[in-house]
């Protein structure tokens, strides 16, 4: 009879055995629950979230758009813009600032004059310049910003209203002209930002060669002209 029981003992020892075994196992697909690091308690891939871009933002990731762009003559022509996050700066044969005297581009001919708004956007166009110098002119129209305060007159005691006006501070234009073939920057120059908020500039090319001109802007419009001198196309 003893012998018995402690077979009955035994036996129901193996169960609960059994049972605790089976409820240490977790099921795939079974439970929502899933470890500090996103990858799930029973093992693969846990979900990932991405970052959203910043509006305008011209680094890895960001959107650009290309407004069309139609030349005064055929010579300059739209082109696809090129990422400048991949480009490295080798700046070249080029002067900006102060202008030149007018009379030295009286015989140049005009080959792109053309009023782009700039939203968060880039625009680009390409040209190839057989005499030099490629002059790149531009005058910006910035928006200006009114504030209105009450205070009080220093003078008299009197309560007075103070009105502000300054240009829009989240304004921003950028001229960068590349070598298509290489990627490389030839040069670069704009306004606000790391820019100085000098309304109009104009940069020269002094080598014959492929040029792509981008055009980056916010919050801006910008008045664009490109001249060069005879035995140029276009001219």
């Amino acid at each position: 009879m003893s012998s018995i029981r402690w077979v009955g003992a035994v036996t129901l020892l193996l169960i609960l055995l059994l049972i605790l075994a089976g409820c240490g196992q977790r099921l795939p697909g079974r439970s929502n629950s899933s470890s500090p690091s996103g990858t799930p308690l029973w093992g693969g891939q846990g979900s990932k979230t991405g970052a959203t871009p910043t509006p305008g933002h011209r680094g890895s990731g960001a959107t650009t758009t290309t407004p069309t762009v139609t030349a005064t003559q055929g010579a300059v022509v739209p082109a696809p813009v090129i990422p400048l996050a991949t480009t490295t700066a080798t700046p070249t044969s080029t002067y900006r600032s102060p202008p030149p005297n007018p009379n030295t581009t009286l015989n140049y001919t005009v080959i792109y004059d053309q009023t782009l708004p700039f939203t968060w956007n880039t625009t680009a166009v390409s040209y190839e310049l057989t005499t030099p110098p490629l002059v790149i002119g531009y005058t910006l129209s910035v928006v200006n910003i009114t504030r209105t305060r009450k205070g009080i007159s220093p003078t008299s005691g009197a309560d007075i209203t103070v009105t502000a006006s300054y240009p829009d501070p989240a304004a921003r234009f950028e001229i960068t002209v590349l070598d298509p073939d290489t990627l490389k920057i030839i040069t670069q120059d704009g306004y606000g930002g790391q820019y100085d908020i000098a309304y109009s500039k104009e940069i020269r090319l002094l080598s014959p060669g492929k040029y792509q001109i981008q055009m980056f802007g916010n919050r801006v419009t910008a008045r664009v002209k490109f001249s060069v001198p005879p035995g140029n196309p276009g001219t």
